[in-house]
């Protein structure tokens, strides 16, 4: 550090030093233009996390379960001037080539009876309605679809959804905007809702953006204020600040060279840097200007970097190393943003003691001595007094750590998503809306692998549904069982899982293509999401309503179902046990009932049925005319 004084105290050396300086701050201001920006929120979870490849996994061969919800309202859901907005807002979002899929109800399909035979599979909304009848005509039909009443049209019919689904590997910001943009341009009057993750995110990065944009200008200027107040000196202010601007062009430069995004919380460095970097410059111009009282212009400088210089190196290693321990954590823009955090202090300590020394020399600046005015006088009689006073001042700060300590036991560390975002923001409004209208805009899924076209299987994946919408906070369940049996009514007039599975696999086959049963079950019948929504209100019922689902799934998971044999023994309990589960989900938006009531019924014995006359009048219609 003696040597480094020295040639900083020369005119020569001290010029290039400024100059190369410049010339990378001019380079980095360049580089940095390329940076790109980031708002997944799903790039904060564990990356090495099991249940989190899970979900990655899932969420790649399903497509995106990242769904953004359009809440709409509107004053009568059925009427051909709504339905036909509705058409074409579907359409256009249909036509973006980075969304999946697209479901509303003027595309959802439905399956009704063919007059020649077999299925007709057409949409549910097949004609837009001309006249007040056609429009009650359409409600009453669609009130009989259960899977779609309170899922994509509110049963009040003041309130209308559409689910877009982006494609795995998309640009979420992008595709948020363009939604809103798309459903506004579509309804202009009307009042809408965004929510699901893309919209949230969107939310939460332009939010947190625009309070860094504000914040980060007060921040400097309290800092320039300190500053001023301390060298009185406007030049040594901008000194200060140049140096920590330089290291975060640095930073950013990096990021934009290996492709690192700028993200939520790379978003708060700047104002970081400017806190804590400022202070190295800080303190190599407050000693130099108490040498500056006594010495020349080079000694001073030669003194600074000598005495001052290790102080500095010491104090800024230590934060460096500190913010580079971030890079122990398992996620990633935590990672990032130790690193990034941890380079732009180091930069900033190496300009302190180089490149501010360097502008000292050329300058020649004569900062008054900090300390000097009233405020150093002050703090220095505070100083004294605490000398004084040192066994009150310790039981207090004793008193003021342990409170700290107990204070911090107390803190919540569950993830709450809510806590993203003020309670009378978009998403917030967006959340009550799908709640109070839909029953909720959280879900969760649940993966299920088998042979899915055997209808055991399908029964099993029903009963397990069946079982979890029973569950408080469970607002709906829905599964390829539920699609499979609505096929089923058309084909037999009864919504059941068939019995065989050559009948099974002729549902399958009006199926195909279909990409919304696609988000329920793969291509290979192998693998089956349950997709439950959540009706829970904040965290604290989200969170019971998780554990009573992990608790239901748990003894199944990592296990196979096997069909008992007829008369193998707990055969008739498992059948009751099926058949108890079917019909208390059934009931279940007529009221509850006891189980045992719904056991009860089902073990009562099947009264003896005279068959016998059935038989005779029926031998007489196969013999007549009309058979």
């Amino acid at each position: 550090m003696r040597q480094l004084g020295q040639l900083l105290a020369r005119r020569g050396f001290a010029t290039l030093v400024v100059v190369l300086v410049g010339l990378l701050a001019g380079l980095c201001a360049w580089l940095a233009q390329d940076i790109r920006h980031e708002d997944d929120l799903l790039a904060f979870l564990p990356v090495d996390n099991a249940e989190i490849a899970a979900f990655r996994d899932i969420n790649a061969r399903f497509g995106g379960l990242d769904v953004a919800i359009v809440g709409i309202e509107v004053p009568d859901a059925y009427a051909g001037t709504t339905l036909r907005r509705l058409d074409a807002l579907t359409t256009a979002l249909l036509a973006m080539p980075e969304l999946d899929h697209v479901l509303s109800l003027s595309n959802v399909d439905d399956f009704a009876p063919d007059p020649m035979g077999g299925i007709r599979t057409s949409r549910l909304v097949d004609e837009i309605p001309s006249s007040v009848d056609a429009s009650m005509a359409l409600q009453q039909l669609v009130e009989s679809r259960d899977h779609v009443v309170g899922t994509l049209v509110a049963r009040d019919g003041t309130a209308l959804v559409v689910y877009a689904f982006p494609a795995f590997g998309a640009d979420t910001r992008a595709v948020a905007l363009d939604i809103h943009h798309a459903a506004r341009a579509t309804f202009p009057d009307a009042r809408l809702h965004l929510g699901g993750a893309p919209f949230i995110s969107q939310y939460i990065y332009d939010t947190t953006q625009a309070d860094m944009a504000r914040l980060t200008p007060w921040a400097v200027l309290a800092i320039v204020l300190i500053l001023l107040i301390a060298f009185r000196n406007a030049w040594a202010v901008a000194l200060g600040l140049l140096s920590t601007g330089v290291g975060i062009l640095v930073v950013y430069a990096t990021m934009a060279v290996l492709g690192m995004p700028l993200n939520v919380v790379l978003g708060a460095m700047p104002v970081i840097l400017f806190a804590v970097g400022s202070a190295y410059a800080i303190h190599m111009l407050a000693r130099y200007s108490v040498h500056r009282q006594v010495r020349t212009r080079e000694e001073a400088v030669a003194k600074t970097v000598r005495h001052t210089g290790p102080v500095v190196l010491t104090a800024g290693l230590t934060t460096a190393a500190g913010l580079g321990s971030f890079v122990m954590m398992d996620i990633a823009p935590l990672q990032q943003f130790g690193l990034l955090t941890a380079m732009g202090v180091m930069v900033t300590l190496l300009l302190s003691v180089t490149f501010v020394p360097a502008v000292i020399t050329l300058m020649n600046l004569t900062p008054r001595a900090v300390g000097s005015g009233p405020v150093g006088r002050t703090l220095g009689r505070q100083v004294a007094g605490i000398g004084r006073h040192r066994i009150p001042v310790s039981f207090l700060l004793v008193v003021v750590l342990g409170a700290s300590a107990w204070f911090m036991t107390h803190v919540d560390d569950r993830l709450d998503q809510a806590a993203f975002y003020d309670s009378d923001s978009a998403p917030a409004h967006a959340d009550r809306f799908l709640r109070e209208h839909f029953g909720g805009s959280s879900f969760v899924q649940i993966e299920v692998e088998g042979d899915l076209s055997d209808p055991a299987a399908l029964r099993a994946v029903r009963q397990l549904s069946d079982r979890i919408a029973l569950l408080e906070g469970v607002h709906r369940v829905q599964h390829v069982g539920d699609v499979i049996a609505s096929v089923n009514d058309a084909m037999e007039g009864v919504a059941r899982i068939p019995d065989n599975g050559a009948q099974a696999g002729l549902l399958y086959g009006f199926l195909t293509g279909n990409p919304a049963v696609r988000q329920l079950v793969d291509q290979e019948r192998r693998r089956a999401l349950v997709h439950v929504r959540l009706s829970a209100a904040d965290v604290d019922a989200t969170e019971r309503t998780l554990v009573a689902i992990e608790q239901l799934v748990a003894p199944h998971a990592g296990r196979a179902w096997r069909m008992a044999a007829h008369d193998e023994a707990g055969a008739q309990e498992a059948r009751e046990s099926l058949v108890v589960d079917r019909i208390r989900a059934l009931i279940l938006p007529h009221g509850r009932v006891a189980s045992e009531r719904v056991l009860d019924s089902v073990r009562r014995p099947v009264p003896a049925i005279p068959v016998g006359d059935a038989r005779a009048g029926l031998a007489m219609w196969l013999q007549g005319a009309e058979s």
